[in-house]
């Protein structure tokens, strides 16, 4: 409910702290209907629970520098986009979301409309790091790397790995 809504807003409007004001309107809502139906109760728990979940990533949190934002990259234009992911993946809590809007604003750019050259430096260590650390989300981001590998040559994307280690190609 709290995404649709949000939907409807104006582009600058569409923010982390938006979401998270929206869902503590939805979550009154339902501690009022839960009065009368009694079986909407679990849903306020839930809802406090999400909430309490994209907090880091609001204005108010530790994160929203980097996703309370209502600006954007023109990820359309230009034709070079780089990232330093050293600082990321030294934060575990940072990587998985950060990396994630990354690798999605990424493929969005795969057509073959658009040839698209990919250099990755040091991308081996970035796809193995996650299952060292256990993290699932981070697992997912070495599966994407998996499939890139498998899948974007079809897209009209030419990956270019660049490693200091041999042993981390095999």
């Amino acid at each position: 409910g709290g995404l649709r809504e949000l939907a409807t807003k104006a582009p600058e409007l569409r923010t982390m702290s938006g979401l998270v004001t929206l869902l503590a309107d939805l979550a009154r809502q339902t501690q009022l209907s839960a009065r009368l139906h009694p079986e909407h109760a679990p849903l306020v728990g839930i809802q406090h629970r999400v909430r309490a979940a994209l907090l880091p990533y609001t204005r108010q949190g530790e994160y929203g520098w980097l996703f309370d934002r209502t600006e954007e990259t023109d990820w359309h234009r230009g034709n070079l986009h780089t990232f330093e992911q050293r600082g990321i993946l030294d934060n575990p809590s940072l990587a998985a979301p950060v990396l994630q809007a990354i690798t999605h604003r990424v493929e969005q750019r795969f057509t073959t409309d658009h040839p698209t050259f990919l250099p990755m430096d040091e991308a081996a260590l970035t796809w193995i790091l996650p299952a060292s650390q256990g993290d699932e989300d981070l697992s997912a981001y070495g599966r994407k790397g998996t499939e890139w590998l498998m899948a974007t040559a079809k897209k009209g994307v030419s990956l270019w790995f660049a490693t200091h280690s041999l042993s981390q190609v095999f």
